[in-house]
Order: C-alpha cells, then structure tokens, then sequence
C-alpha cells in the first residue's frame, strides 16, 4: 500500500512540475503587447493573489521585482502577481512533496527526501528572481545597442521638418524590424504621451530604463520639446559618440575572451604534457608493483606447500638457490 502511496505522489509532483514548467514558460514569452491587446490573464485564475501572498515580501523587494518586470517588458497589470505566484508554488511544492516523501518513507530515503526539500525549494525561490534579473539586463542591452540607429534615423527625420512626436513615431517604426524592444518602447513614450505630455512620458521612460546612454537621448529630447530648440547636430553627435563606445565595449569583449580562452587552452596542454612526460613512468610503476605482487605470490605459495609437508611428516627440502645474474 505504501508504494501505491509513493507511487501516487511522485505522479503528482511530476505533473505538478510539468503544469508549473509551462506556466512559468507562457510567463516569460516575450511579446509585443500592443494597445488594442486584451489584458494578459492570470495564471492560476482567481486563486492567483492568494498564490501570491503565501510567498513573503519586503517593500523594497516588491519594488525591484516590479522595476525589472517592467525592463524585461512585461507592461501588463497581473505581471507581478502572475510572477509572484509562480514563485511561490515553485518554492513550496517541492518543500510540500519532499516533506510528503519522507513522511511516507523512512531512513536514508527519509533523509534523501528531506535534503531535496531544502534544495529544491531555495532553488524555487532564487531560481526565478535570477532570470528574471538576467531577462531584464539583456532587453536593455538590447535597447542600448539600437539607440545609435534611432538617433540617426530621428535627426534625419527632424530635419525634414517633422515635429518630434511625429518623428518618434516614425523612427520607432524604421527600427521596429531590427530592434523590437526599441520600437515598442518608443510606441509606449508616444501611448503615455498622449496622455500627459511628451516631456513627462520621456521622463517615465529614462526611470524605467536606466540606460546611461538613454538618459543623455531623453534630455536632448526634452530640450527640443520645452524650448524647441533644433537638436539635429547634437543627435547625430551623440549617435557618433555611442557607435565610439559600442565599438570599445566589442573590442574590450573581444579581448575578455581571449583572456578567458588561455585557461581552458593551458589546462588542456597541461594534461597533455603529463599524460606525455609522466606517462612511462607510471606505466613502469604498476609493471613494477605487478612484479612485487607475483613475488609475494609465489612467496606465500611456496609457503603454503612447507606448511603442507611439515603436516605431512616429510622432510623439508630447502629451495635450490636461485642463480645470480651477472652484474654487468
């Protein structure tokens, strides 16, 4: 019965995982959400603030979640419950089940079930917060790299004598094909400029980014939204200087790497140059030790037969002597 038991409950955890391994991916697709776009559902249904709130959370955390929600590009309302809640049954199912496996079980296998308990959980728990943190630094490297195109496309634009937000809007749209993430955070500037003003959703978008090179684009933009002033030159300027740093920053990593690549490169030669310079002498080693052990051998059989004949009554006839070898 117990290992019907056990049987049910590893069935259960499995396809719990599997169910929270596909949530948790449809909660990490990247998407362009839209304006028109139906808000995105929650995850567990209604249940999905009660979820939630069984996972523990300063102030200062919930912050940081959201602020890097929202650089990963998850705009939607329920993305921080939806995240919220697929971090807390991730921490706790494999704390519930492990407790469940050693309660069912006894011994080392209590022991084993315990130990995966403690890990599986803290994994639970970091896990998420780790790719979330590393899914929101490589869309704002992202959005870094395709500022330089939006600079230029935007004093091309500008100078054509279209207004700013008419400019936005269509150097938004030309770096759409090769910088998504870009182009919709132009389209999200424009959406809450409308709203507000152009010099206040400029002003979201440096805090919701905080690119150093983003916040040197927003103040030449609110410069020309306040006092109208023409900032074509300094536009292409700064696209100049970024493409400068771009260049440095592939060429630091260039060289990075090739500095990486001498230790695995050393390891390997080094274990090469043992096996080759080491490698007679180990072999002669355990022909020498198998040498040893037949001697023994022959040594304790040769005991074995004395013993035998001493039993037996019969004299003992001492081994011939073995001839020296001549010494050269």
């Amino acid at each position: 019965m117990a290992e019907y038991a056990l049987l049910g409950l590893v069935f259960a955890v499995t396809a719990s995982a599997a169910l929270l391994a596909l949530a948790t991916m449809a909660l990490f697709r990247r998407r362009e959400v839209m304006p028109d776009d139906p808000p995105a559902p929650r995850v567990f249904g209604p249940f999905t603030p009660v979820v939630a709130a069984l996972l523990p959370q300063t102030r200062a955390g919930r912050d940081a979640v959201a602020a890097d929600l929202v650089r990963a590009g998850f705009f939607e309302p329920t993305a921080e419950v939806n995240f919220t809640a697929v971090r807390a049954v991730l921490t706790y199912l494999p704390i519930l089940g492990g407790l469940a496996g050693a309660l069912l079980t006894d011994g080392e296998i209590s022991l084993t079930y315990l130990l995966f308990a403690a890990v599986a959980g803290v994994l639970g728990y970091a896990v998420p917060r780790l790719a979330l943190s590393m899914a929101a630094d490589a869309r704002s490297e992202r959005i870094r790299r395709g500022l330089p195109m939006l600079m230029d496309t935007l004093g091309l634009t500008l100078s054509t004598g279209a207004t700013l937000p008419a400019a936005l809007a269509s150097s938004g749209e030309a770096v759409r094909r090769g910088y998504p993430e870009l182009a919709h955070e132009v389209r999200v500037v424009l959406a809450q400029a409308e709203l507000r003003s152009l010099s206040d959703a400029l002003d979201r978008w440096r805090r919701r980014q905080p690119i150093p090179e983003l916040g040197s684009l927003v103040f030449l933009l609110s410069q020309a939204d306040r006092l109208g002033a023409d900032i074509t030159r300094g536009l292409w300027e700064l696209s100049a200087s970024l493409q400068v740093t771009a260049r440095q920053r592939a060429e630091a990593a260039a060289n990075r790497a090739n500095f990486y690549m001498s230790f695995p490169t050393v390891l390997c030669l080094l274990i090469a140059a043992a096996l080759v310079i080491a490698g007679p002498g180990v072999v002669q080693v355990i022909e020498s030790n198998r040498l040893v052990d037949r001697y023994i051998e022959d040594a304790q059989e040769q005991e074995r037969k004395l013993q035998a004949e001493a039993k037996a009554g019969r004299p003992i006839v001492p081994a011939p002597a073995q001839p020296k070898e001549p010494s050269l």
